[in-house]
């Protein structure tokens, strides 16, 4: 009898070690409340956007990554209209940084 509970003991035990790289990595994960804030921003953004009343804004892309870094990207038609698209992300509340990779796409 003792010798099945030692057994199951180790057995367990080995389960559960090969286990723990898995917790670890999950303690890492972002916070729900980080992304509760960042689609907060990112849907802030699109609002913003959309108010602008260019169908080309529509276009425009918007990710919120950890710490409030929102991400731009798609097509406009024109230089300003990228130039917009980030001022409206820098003036939105919580945003720490933009990275702007919208590219301008003439229409034919």
């Amino acid at each position: 009898m003792k010798l099945k509970f030692g057994a199951m003991c180790l057995l367990v035990g080995g389960l559960l070690t090969a286990l723990a790289p898995v917790y670890a990595d999950d303690v890492d994960a972002v916070h729900p409340t980080n992304s509760a804030k960042n689609a907060a921003i990112t849907s802030q953004i699109k609002l913003n956007l959309s108010a602008n009343n260019s169908t080309s804004m529509s276009n425009v892309i918007v990710k919120t990554s950890e710490g409030g870094v929102v991400w731009l990207s798609g097509t406009v038609t024109s230089q300003a209209m990228v130039s917009e698209a980030e001022a409206i992300a820098r003036r939105t509340e919580g945003v720490t940084a933009v990275n702007n990779q919208i590219t301008v796409k003439k229409e034919p």
